[in-house]
């Protein structure tokens, strides 16, 4: 007796909306999958990193201004020497030389600048390490976007699904009312009225099929490979409880875009240094040894020259320099206040986004769970006269609008908890290369 007052309807009900957790693991594409992919193909990264390529050669460049240059210089002299007379040595007979050959090795050494090629090499050092956070943080973001891109397929192909499903149940509906009809047990207004949620049913079904299709083709962009025919299996299955929110602020000050910017403090402070250290004298030597020479310098095998260059007067050129970075000191320093503060709210906000999620992951279940069973007997009472058809259909509406709710929830659950986990920084699958 039990089981005929089960009805197919109902039946259907159990296989087309089941219990949430029970679906079938069908691994072919994760996220990690896809982030792995995304980093072979991602064109913004491969710049960035070819950004931190030229940092590190720009610290070579600025060691070689402290070491010393040295040159082998061949020099050969002609002139016309018709009516100067032929000197067979001393000075004039050397400048009046038809030929005048010169082989020397040169050296160059800078003995002091003011300490500028010092702290020029230790600001390139200092925005080498910045754009290596900066890099970090790329990928950190990129892992975030194909998080979207991945959820946004899951989402919008899980609503696709419930449709079908509702489509499914309305056209049996469909079919049970056509046969009422003909027996003069249902009127023909409900009937119209199944057949016009069938036909919304219809055209939602084909709006969300052109937009997981989209989603797909943005998924694919992103990582390089056609996800057409491709299962995204979710690597997710529950989100943890949110930490502390102070927990999570003190994760926070490690975050690298605050470390880069704290880095770019430091390179403005040096850069202030290199343009203080423009006032200072510099102070050079020149060194020659003489492989070959002619005429009277050629007992000469070596020379030194020291030159003292002190600035006393460029126009101001030097002064505007300093005032300028100090100006870019203090505006460094600025964004990196703003950034503590931004940061902060960010997460906060997160914070309350996720726990507000996880809230109402477990009253949209217990909506889900009362829809279902109300949903099941408001068929088997329609069976027996005691509803008619249209509070069937508005029960229908109900268990759809409360799968979706639950589908939706759980998404924006996991896309909460992926953005918090970004926002410190946890993220076990980035690692960035050096």
């Amino acid at each position: 007796m039990i089981k005929r007052l089960i009805s197919p309807s109902a039946l259907f009900l159990l296989l087309a909306f089941p219990r949430p957790g029970l679906a079938a693991d069908v691994s072919t594409l994760t996220l990690s999958q896809c982030y792995a992919l995304a980093l072979q193909q991602n064109e913004s990264l491969k710049i960035q990193g070819e950004t931190v390529y030229q940092f590190e050669q720009r610290v070579k460049d600025a060691l070689s201004a402290v070491l010393p240059k040295v040159d082998l210089l061949y020099s050969l002299f002609w002139q016309d020497t018709t009516g100067t007379g032929s000197g067979d040595g001393g000075v004039g007979g050397t400048l009046t030389r038809s030929e005048r050959p010169e082989a020397k090795v040169q050296l160059r050494q800078p003995l002091f600048s003011g300490f500028r090629e010092f702290r020029a090499r230790k600001g390139f050092e200092s925005e080498k390490m910045r754009q290596e956070l900066v890099f970090k943080r790329a990928h950190l973001l990129l892992y975030d976007g194909i998080a979207n891109a991945f959820y946004t397929v899951l989402r919008l192909e899980q609503n696709l699904s419930n449709t079908q499903n509702t489509l499914k149940l309305t056209q049996e509906r469909i079919r049970d009312l056509e046969s009422r009809v003909k027996l003069g047990k249902s009127r023909r207004s409900e009937l119209v009225s199944s057949e016009a949620q069938l036909a919304t049913l219809e055209g939602q079904q084909e709006v969300l099929r052109g937009q997981a299709a989209s989603a797909r083709e943005a998924l694919q962009y992103l990582i390089g490979q056609d996800v057409r025919d491709r299962v995204l299996a979710d690597e997710i299955p529950a989100v943890p409880p949110a930490a502390a929110i102070e927990t999570v602020l003190a994760r926070a000050q490690s975050r690298t875009d605050l470390l880069a910017l704290a880095q770019d403090v430091k390179t403005k402070k040096l850069a202030l240094k290199v343009s203080r250290g423009a006032v200072y004298p510099t102070v050079d030597v020149l060194g020659n040894y003489y492989l070959k020479r002619v005429g009277f310098q050629e007992p000469i095998d070596w020379d030194l020259l020291l030159t003292v260059d002190l600035p006393l007067f460029r126009g101001g050129a030097d002064l505007a320099s300093i005032r300028l970075r100090e100006s870019e000191l203090r505006q460094a320093e600025w964004e990196l206040r703003r950034a503590q503060r931004e940061i902060e709210s960010v997460l906060r906000r997160s914070h309350i986004h996720l726990t507000t999620a996880l809230a109402q992951l477990a009253a949209f279940r217990e909506a889900y769970e009362k829809a279902r069973e109300s949903y099941r007997l408001q068929v088997e009472e329609y069976r027996y006269g005691l509803v008619n058809n249209l509070e069937v259909l508005a029960a229908l509406r109900t268990l759809q609008d409360a799968k979706r709710d639950l589908d939706n929830t759980v998404i924006d659950t996991k896309l909460d908890y992926l953005a918090l986990q970004v926002a410190v920084e946890d993220i076990p699958q980035i690692n960035a290369p050096r």
